[in-house]
């Protein structure tokens, strides 16, 4: 039997500051989807720069993906029109390349 696995929830991801009396600025740092849910909350204390940092890393995930997508896509339309004409090194680096590029985004696809 397949094994079930779930999906990650799909972007735009954004940062919020949720009221949070426990923390000792009041609030935290949540990462939400497109609909305002948390998908992240930070546990540091207070106003922290890595804090931002890893937030604004963490939102930009599904863009990236769509990007490497973007990228992958391309790179096979390269190997198709001038594959033939490559030096095999530099084919088997942009098949390496597709190759792993389409393993990252089924994963992040179907959450496998």
């Amino acid at each position: 039997m397949a094994k079930a696995h779930a999906k990650p929830t799909p972007g735009e991801w954004k940062i919020a500051r949720w009221k949070d009396r426990s923390k000792v600025d009041g609030f935290s740092t949540v990462i939400t989807d497109s609909r305002g849910h948390g998908i992240v909350q930070f546990l540091q204390f207070g106003k922290n720069p890595k804090v931002e940092a890893n937030a604004q890393a963490i939102r930009a995930v599904p863009e990236l993906f769509e990007l490497l997508d973007n990228v992958a896509a391309a790179l096979e339309t390269t190997l198709v029109f001038y594959g033939v004409r490559m030096p095999a090194d530099d084919r088997k680096t942009r098949e390496k390349l597709v190759n792993q590029a389409r393993k990252l985004t089924k994963i992040w696809r179907l959450g496998v």
